[in-house]
């Protein structure tokens, strides 16, 4: 509340700028917290969804083990009848073949043909705890290091597959997993290796003449890269993002296909060749971006051999993101952009109003440009722009609205009266205003200051006089700085009235002492009413009333000023509404504590002796009439410390 208070003070440009970078921090800060990280990456499943589909990729085959051969062969397929798959592939040549199916001890044929082929390479399982393999490859596989890791990590929050891992660190070893080992294995025959980047990255090279040209560097992932957050993990792993080709990656076949001789030969020939299951009973399916129905783990393996080859081969760019510092900018740009734009049109159309139009506008804008930035392949944060924009357009707005008011004040409907969070009233008579809400003065605030003859002539008749009525019409204060224009409601000890400030220009709520109580003249009463003035003034808390000025007038009676604000009573609240909600009644319950608890902690006052003096304030008169909300935020407000102990 204090910080709003500070920008209702500036005006134009400067309150547009400090706005904006309110808003900005704010949603920086909630960036920091991950908050914002399952947005983010939503949006990037969107737009993954949204690009063009590219064509299959002729250097990848998959060969599918179905639930017709689950059928045939029950719920483990023999050795024997893998090998007669391997072994029909053989003859058609392929470069390099994935065994993406777990088979620690395979036996006869199929043993001694991994033994003698060096292009097959096979899957072993990791487990994490232990920093060791759950399941190991085949033993003659191991042997040459012609195996991967087939483990897929999923993000946490939704299970999706946006990210695999080129090499993880088990113990002391660092395990490339299987599809970064097939995409090396093919990628020998053209001369192109794993090679060392800058600092820990790694990147793809390529030898010529005994020089080594480096064509691709394979971009980490870093803890908050892209629209990741705090991902301490990342830091044990080197991980990448799937680029992923499109719904189908490649083009696929059966192993009753195979084995039937209904394969062309030129789909295997120098090809790498993926070799594993499709199918619900298998329990190999993941969710992924591009699509809405999960697909087998052998898809997804197939994906990164694709991504891996086409950025070696075809020079297809892989994802980049920006450093930290550099996305704070941006978003911190777009806020700014907003707040400014909307600061403008409200100047340029006179129209707060019409300046929320810079919305929709900043946000087309931001759209079209992180599409066009994801189609380079850059992976720029979305939602934290768009939130800081839209925030900073709809702040500038609203201070655009209370600024235009202030200068061009209209009478504002039946009101409520209420008192804000609690200032001495030394600082307003340094010349500091008290806090407001968006609630201004109507235009008779702004007449002049009534005469001294003119104030006389408009005092009540005392004698005998019971009723409110006689204070209305009337200038009270220093230069008749309150005209009092209307009852509001009253207490046992005073009566509350609508007034104008001349000096400042906006409408205040103005109790004074009850008039028979004031005609009776006795001390005890005006210094109960002083005392609960002094209260009023030194309770600092948003919670409970605030005093503006105070003051006694010309006939003896004390006053003191009040802000003036729109907004309901619980009582009224109750009277329309037979029931809130367990979470509502908790949220005012919450804040009707926090009031109290000031008050009961205590305020320092000065004694008569003038010694401080620690009073404990307890409201006892504490119901739903003196509870006031206000906003559609339901800020609560404790009034009427009139009968406080």
């Amino acid at each position: 509340m204090r910080i709003l208070s500070h920008l209702r003070s500036l005006h134009g440009l400067p309150a547009a700028l400090v706005g904006s970078g309110f808003v900005v921090a704010l949603v920086l800060g909630l960036r920091l917290l991950g908050g914002l990280a399952p947005l983010e990456l939503a949006a990037f499943d969107l737009m993954m969804q949204k690009r063009t589909a590219e064509v299959v990729d002729p250097r990848i085959l998959l060969v599918e083990i179905t639930e017709s051969d689950r059928n045939d062969f029950g719920e483990a397929i023999p050795d024997e009848a893998l090998f007669q798959l391997l072994n029909k592939l053989d003859t058609y040549q392929p470069r390099t073949v994935g065994f993406d199916i777990y088979r620690p001890k395979p036996t006869g044929n199929l043993a001694r043909l991994f033994e003698r082929s060096s292009h097959i390479v096979g899957v072993a399982k990791v487990n994490a705890e232990s920093s060791g393999l759950e399941i190991p490859p085949p033993a003659a596989l191991a042997i040459i290091d012609s195996y991967g890791f087939a483990d897929v990590p999923l993000d946490d929050r939704d299970k999706m597959v946006r990210r695999y891992l080129f090499y993880g660190t088990f113990g002391t070893q660092n395990l490339l997993s299987f599809p970064a080992v097939l995409a090396l294995k093919y990628l020998e025959s053209d001369r192109i290796f794993l090679s060392e980047g800058e600092g820990e990255a790694v990147s793809l090279a390529r030898t010529r003449s005994g020089n080594e040209e480096r064509l691709v560097i394979l971009n980490k992932l870093t803890a908050d890269a892209g629209g990741y957050q705090g991902r301490s993990d990342f830091s044990r792993e080197y991980s990448l993002l799937i680029n992923y080709r499109s719904p189908t990656v490649a083009r696929s076949v059966s192993r009753a296909d195979v084995l039937a001789g209904r394969v062309d030969p030129s789909w295997v020939r120098d090809k790498v060749v993926l070799v594993g299951y499709e199918g619900e009973s298998f329990a190999d399916y993941f969710r992924v971006p591009y699509s809405n129905v999960p697909v087998p783990g052998l898809t997804i393996h197939a994906q990164v051999v694709s991504d891996l080859l086409s950025t070696a081969l075809d020079g297809r760019p892989a994802f980049w993101f920006w450093n930290e510092p550099v996305e704070w900018l941006w978003v911190a740009a777009w806020g700014i952009l907003a707040g400014v734009a909307a600061w403008w049109l409200a100047s340029a159309l006179g129209s707060p109003l019409l300046s929320l139009l810079t919305g929709p506008v900043v946000l087309f804008l931001l759209g079209a440009m992180v599409l066009v930035l994801f189609g380079q392949q850059g992976w720029v944060p979305l939602v934290a722009p768009a939130m800081a924009a839209l925030g900073s357009t709809g702040l500038v707005a609203g201070l655009s609205a209370y600024e235009r008011r202030a200068v061009q004040p209209d009478r504002p409907g039946p009101l409520a009266a209420t008192e804000l969070s609690i200032r001495q009233t030394s600082l307003l008579e340094a010349g500091r205003l008290p806090e407001q809400t968006a609630h201004q003065s109507d235009a008779r605030s702004m007449q002049p200051v009534l005469t001294a003859k003119q104030s006389e002539s408009k005092k009540p008749a005392f004698v005998g006089a019971k009723r409110q009525d006689a204070w209305l019409g009337r200038s009270i204060g220093p230069e008749g700085r309150y005209e009092i224009r209307e009852y509001l409601g009253g207490g046992g000890m005073g009566d509350v009235f609508l007034a104008g400030d001349a000096r400042i220009g906006r409408s205040v709520a103005l109790k004074l002492l009850k008039l028979h109580l004031a005609m009776a003249e006795t001390p005890a009463l005006r210094l109960r009413f002083e005392r609960e003035v002094r209260i009023s003034a030194a309770l600092e808390s948003s919670h409970i009333v605030q005093v503006s000025d105070f003051g006694i007038t010309e006939e003896g009676v004390p006053y003191y000023v009040m802000e003036y604000l729109r907004g309901k009573s619980l009582r009224e609240v109750l009277t329309t509404e037979s029931r809130l909600t367990v979470e509502r009644t908790v949220r005012i319950v919450i804040q009707i504590c926090e009031g109290l608890k000031l008050a009961h902690a205590g305020v320092q006052l000065r004694a008569a002796d003038g010694k401080p003096e620690l009073v404990r304030v307890v409201h006892r008169d504490l119901k739903p009439e003196n509870i006031f909300l206000i906003g559609t935020s339901e800020l609560v407000k404790l009034l009427d410390f009139g009968i406080a102990k």
